[in-house]
């Protein structure tokens, strides 16, 4: 952790950094004593040592062959670097040149963990920002833009029968393997 969280040069990121299980948090061991995240300042710290922390346990549980998701699920990671006033559909352009190096640093420590431990382990981003590098669009699935979307309008005005609630039948299957 504190080798990544000094890649994205994150706030006490040359102190050693460590997982408090009992407080489910962070530590940074300064100089002057440990600094546990919630003291930490400002947003671009906290999700930088969020997936800091899902990065190492993911590779850990992966390298160690532990019963855990082989699967990370992130959803717009450089949110704190795109303010709503300045979001101009996902282009890094519009935000200042160490926001912007930030972003690209956050993505390559994905990819890097990402390629380390595939197979065994997959990264899955919704994201806004649109880096205009090859390796990241080459990573690109779907852009959902102009009217594009995860969840197409079709299918919240499609058919919303509700199923009836049958205490007598709760929980079983039919004989064809369908539910009543």
């Amino acid at each position: 952790m504190t080798e990544w969280a000094n890649d994205l040069d994150l706030e006490h990121s040359s102190s050693p950094l460590r997982l408090d299980r009992s407080r489910l948090t962070i530590v940074a061991d300064t100089d002057d004593g440990p600094y546990p995240l919630d003291q930490i300042g400002s947003g671009e710290n906290w999700v930088g040592y969020h997936l800091v922390a899902h990065l190492a346990l993911h590779d850990w549980f992966t390298k160690k062959n532990r019963p855990t998701p082989r699967f990370l699920f992130l959803d717009q990671p450089s949110q704190v670097y795109f303010p709503p006033e300045k979001d101009v559909n996902g282009s890094i352009d519009e935000i200042k040149d160490d926001d912007r190096l930030a972003v690209i640093k956050m993505f390559q420590m994905i990819f890097k963990v990402a390629q380390e431990l595939a197979p065994s382990w997959q990264v899955i981003i919704t994201e806004h920002a649109d880096i205009q590098e090859k390796w990241f669009q080459d990573a690109v699935v779907e852009k959902w833009r102009g009217g594009l979307k995860l969840v197409p309008d079709d299918w919240l005005a499609g058919d919303t029968q509700e199923v009836e609630d049958d205490e007598s039948t709760e929980g079983e299957v039919s004989g064809d393997g369908e539910w009543p």
